[in-house]
């Protein structure tokens, strides 16, 4: 399973820029960028557990912007729509 930076874009507010197969970065329109995704747990849980994370990369800071909750839900549900697919839930 992979998440699909172009998938998520269509309905991201901000553009996602894939890094890896789990993993984006988006700047904001106060120019803040981000790097957001999953990561695999190999220490604690059973095989398929993922962590979440978002970075501000540069640790600039600006006022509130909605649409980063928005791109972090965008990216939420895209994960848990392929979990569901690959296990066979959808």
């Amino acid at each position: 399973m992979t998440l699909s930076a172009d998938i998520l874009n269509q309905r991201s507010p901000y553009k996602l820029s894939q890094l890896g197969e789990f993993t984006f970065r988006f700047v904001t329109d106060q120019n803040i960028h981000y790097t957001v995704g999953f990561y695999k747990d190999t220490i604690f849980m059973d095989d398929g557990a993922y962590h979440f994370f978002i970075e501000n990369t540069e640790h600039e800071h600006g006022s509130y912007d909605s649409k980063i909750l928005d791109v972090v839900t965008v990216i939420l549900e895209g994960m848990h729509q392929g979990r569901n697919k690959v296990q066979g839930k959808c």
